[in-house]
């Protein structure tokens, strides 16, 4: 439900940018929550046999492969549902792909070095938003496994110590990395995005830890191990490719982008068809219309 509430957000976000970029991402964002409500349903399977397999009353045993025998119709009509909404989430995505060109050319022009610039920015936006949402939804899912087994386990368990460690390392960074990231690439400060940089770096650091030990600890983690590893592997696959961007975008800094997106709203006598590159990265100068009506050719 919160990913389907996610990706609505993000979608008409997507038709508000004119972002291509983030359409596609979302098409691929459906495709994968189509897989991953698959391993729902074998998860589900998987707990109940296990559950089964140690238990001693045979009562519980038989309660328990009830309950899945009566839920398995429910989780294969989700994913049915999912593959379905995704190919129609798919066309209406190709359908509105077609429309947003014109309106990329109205906003940056026709310079190409340009148009390059202002993709490695919408790449590196849209990766920020879904890392939000990865990076939250593991870090809620660890938290309900800490506690959920803090309750089960013995006085051995420290529960205090691992709440307060993934809080830090997880919620509060990720926050930090977020703000960091959308400050420094709106102001264009390099130094800000150095910052995410490393922040970057330690949070992949944590989910490698992470990722051991879940595996390492089968039993710890049993009943949610195939989720914690699929949203690991997931976010340290998300935190190397927006570091990627991230320094791609640092490069892009002082290039005209900042002046673009700032005026993109601007009144007509200084519409983006007119503007005028210059070397070095600096301000565009407008035209007016006794200037040979000279402007940007797609050519």
């Amino acid at each position: 439900m919160i990913a389907q509430l996610f990706m609505v957000g993000m979608f008409i976000d997507a038709i508000y940018q004119k972002n291509t970029i983030q359409l596609i991402a979302l098409v691929c964002f459906e495709f994968g929550m189509t897989i991953y409500s698959g391993i729902q349903y074998r998860q589900a399977a998987t707990l109940f046999d296990n559950a089964a397999a140690k238990a001693t009353i045979i009562a519980i045993i038989e309660a328990k492969l009830g309950m899945f025998h009566q839920s398995y119709w429910a989780e294969l009509m989700v994913v049915a549902t999912m593959v379905v909404f995704m190919l129609i989430f798919t066309a209406f995505a190709y359908k509105l792909y077609q429309e947003f060109g014109w309106s990329i050319y109205k906003k940056i022009g026709a310079d190409l070095a340009m148009r390059d610039v202002y993709k490695m920015y919408q790449i590196f936006m849209m990766l920020l938003k879904f890392d939000v949402f990865f990076f939250l939804s593991l870090s809620i899912q660890y938290l309900v496994v800490l506690v959920v087994r803090g309750n089960t386990a013995g006085a051995n368990f420290n529960l205090s110590s691992l709440l307060i460690k993934h809080i830090l390392l997880s919620t509060i960074v990720t926050v930090v990395m977020m703000v960091l990231a959308f400050w420094g690439l709106k102001s264009e400060r390099r130094t800000v995005l150095y910052s995410f940089m490393v922040c970057g770096v330690c949070s992949m650091a944590y989910f490698i830890y992470l990722l051991v030990d879940v595996n390492n600890n089968p039993d710890f983690y049993e009943g949610s191990r195939t989720f914690l590893t699929f949203f690991l592997a997931v976010c340290i696959a998300l935190i190397v490719i927006t570091l990627v961007i991230s320094v791609f975008c640092t490069r892009n800094f002082g290039k005209g982008l900042k002046y673009h997106i700032t005026h993109a709203n601007g009144s007509t006598s200084t519409s983006l068809h007119r503007l005028r590159p210059l070397p070095g990265g600096e301000k565009p100068e407008t035209t007016t219309n006794s200037d040979n009506g000279r402007r940007w050719s797609i050519e």
